[in-house]
């Protein structure tokens, strides 16, 4: 995910780290994609005897496997939390042409949680971080993350820093 084309960073601010889904929970898309792509040429003998409908089907089959494993990149690329010194952004990404990004201030973060739930996630270490602002205007969340525990660290870690700076600077004033 290139950062500077999702948010201008202030000034003093710097980038900690970008999270994404684990790549795990992505695999059934690639798979679906592979499908795509493969079927055809297991079948190519019989859809080549179809002569031009035969052919329009195996060359539509690949293009659709390959434009749905690029779109499935796509998204996982540019899907994820963008944690710095001064906040936390939440990137959706939901297509090509669809992406919502949203922020919560250190100070505004009311609620810093992660679950890890099911087989799948207990083993490979993936779950869910969610985020709660004051007032409850704001909700992020970030399902499927490599690591939450450590993610949720980085986020508490980093707003209690954040906010301890923030209290000597309003202390000299």
């Amino acid at each position: 995910m290139n950062v500077a084309e999702v948010i201008e960073l202030k000034e003093g601010e710097e980038v900690l780290c970008v999270v994404k889904n684990h790549w795990i929970v992505e695999l059934h898309r690639a798979a679906f994609a592979f499908f795509l792509i493969a079927t055809p040429f297991f079948f190519a003998r019989p859809l080549f005897r179809i002569d031009t409908w035969g052919i329009i089907i195996f060359v539509c089959s690949i293009c659709a496997g390959i434009a749905y494993a690029i779109r499935a990149y796509y998204v996982w690329n540019w899907n994820g939390f963008i944690i710095t010194t001064h906040r936390v952004v939440d990137v959706d990404q939901r297509g090509f042409l669809n992406r919502t990004v949203s922020q919560a201030m250190y100070d505004k973060l009311q609620d810093v949680s992660y679950a890890v739930k099911g087989v799948w996630g207990m083993i490979f270490h993936y779950g869910i971080v969610e985020l709660q602002t004051s007032g409850g205007a704001v909700s992020l969340e970030q399902p499927n993350v490599c690591n939450p525990k450590e993610v949720h660290h980085l986020i508490t870690t980093t707003m209690a820093a954040y906010l301890t700076r923030a209290n000597i600077l309003q202390g000299s004033r």
